[in-house]
This record gives structure tokens, C-alpha cells and sequence, in this order.
């Protein structure tokens, strides 16, 4: 199989729709501040020529930028990202996103954090666990649960919802990352065993409503996992 087909495959099908406007580079937010040119990363896979694998492929932040401004509407991020899940499979990955993702499948987050302690932000305001009474059920993030600094956002959120009598609920340490860096780097294998998991523990709370605190969360769980099809997910900001 040529490299066409492989990105393809990977979920690249809109390569051959691309007819070199050069629109994604010039509204690129990269071009303020580097020479960056998805346009040229993007012809380079339609020929299979070596370069489409360098550090441009890397340095996008896949925020949609492009695909919003296209005329044609390529899914110019799904290519980006197709290519991506090549380089993982070939064990291909620069290495600091390597060891992100790694962790990521063995913690069930990026942050290297133990599993295990995923709730010890709530030592100081407690934690709820999600029951039938349960108004929301509560996602937190990864950020919110391991990172010192925002972990202190995280205990002034549940004081917020206590002090307003919101019935909240969490999944505790069941809880694990929506996979989102994993589904933008590279692994896509990774990505999957996250959502599937993640859907099955949502699913088997029959959440009301589910707020999360990440907007990547917000993205994959309104837009890509397909079993939660049906929910309601707002992201806590549309809450407060």
C-alpha cells in the first residue's frame, strides 16, 4: 500500500480534495509567528513525496482554523491527523509526545499522574459520588485533576456548585482523560480504548446532564464519541 492510500485509510479521504488555494496557510494563526504551510504538507502527501512527516506535521495544533475558512471544505485536520496515526503506528512519534501518550495508556492520562489519586483535589471539599439523585455528573479534566494550579480552580468550582445546591456527582477514580491527545497525535488505538471505556462508566450512570471542565472534553464527547449520542454535555462555563 502507497503512502495515498495509507492516509486514506487512516481517515484521510479528503486528501484528493484539496486543489491548492493556499487559504489554510494564509489564515493560519502559526503565520503570525512562524513559516508554516499546511498547504505545502498537504501537497506533499497527495504526491507521497518525503516531508510530509516533519515538524510541520507536529506543529499543528489541529484548531480548525483552516478546515473553517476552506472554500471546499476539506477536512484538512482529518488529514493532519490520519498522518499522524501512521507515524504512531510506525513508533514514529517525537519523543516528548511519545512519553504523554504512553503514560496516557497506562494512567489513563497524560500528566504521569497515578490513577489511583485522580480524586485527591477533593480532599479539602469532598467528593460526591454520582446517584440517581445526581443533577450533573461532574467530568473533570486532566488538568483540573493533577496540575497544582488548577487544581485550585477545581475546589473553588464544587464550592461554587455546593453553595448554589447543585446535586453533583463524579465517577471518581473511574474517571479517565477523553482521550483527546491521543486522538490528535497519533494513537489512535489509545484513543479508542479510552472513549469505549469512558462511554461505558458514563453510560452506566445514566447522568442527567454532564458538565465537563475542558473544552476538549466538551468536543469528543459532543462530537466523537458516538455512545454518547443522546446526552446532554455543556461544558461548565455554559453551567455557572
Amino acid at each position: 500500500m502507497d503512502v495515498v492510500d495509507m492516509i486514506v485509510e487512516y481517515g484521510g479521504q479528503a486528501l484528493d480534495e484539496c486543489y491548492q488555494c493556499g487559504t489554510c496557510s494564509s489564515v493560519c494563526p502559526w503565520g503570525d509567528f512562524r513559516d508554516f504551510r499546511l498547504r505545502h504538507l498537504i501537497r506533499l502527501a497527495q504526491f507521497g513525496i518525503e516531508g510530509y512527516e516533519g515538524e510541520d506535521l507536529w506543529s499543528c495544533t489541529t484548531c480548525g482554523m483552516c478546515l473553517d475558512r476552506c472554500p471546499r471544505g476539506v477536512k484538512t485536520v482529518d488529514i493532519v491527523r490520519s498522518i499522524r496515526n501512521i507515524m504512531g503506528e510506525a513508533g514514529t512519534l517525537p519523543p516528548l509526545l511519545q512519553s504523554a501518550l504512553s503514560g496516557l495508556a497506562g494512567n489513563g492520562n497524560p500528566w504521569a499522574g497515578d490513577p489511583d489519586k485522580r480524586t485527591a483535589w477533593a480532599s479539602e471539599v469532598g467528593l460526591r459520588p454520582h446517584t440517581e439523585e445526581s443533577e450533573i455528573l461532574l467530568y473533570t479534566c486532566c488538568t483540573h485533576a493533577y496540575d497544582p494550579r488548577n487544581i485550585k480552580a477545581q475546589r473553588t468550582l464544587v464550592r461554587l456548585l455546593e453553595k448554589a445546591g447543585v446535586k453533583w456527582g463524579s465517577l471518581g477514580n473511574d474517571e479517565k482523560c477523553c482521550g483527546d491527545p491521543a486522538h490528535k497525535g497519533g494513537r489512535k488505538d489509545v484513543y479508542e480504548t479510552l472513549r469505549d471505556g469512558n462511554t461505558a462508566q458514563i453510560r452506566a450512570k445514566n447522568p442527567k446532564k454532564i458538565v465537563v471542565t475542558s473544552p476538549h472534553c466538551l468536543e469528543n464527547f459532543k462530537k466523537n464519541y458516538e455512545g454518547l449520542k443522546g446526552l446532554t454535555v455543556i461544558h461548565v462555563a455554559e453551567l455557572l
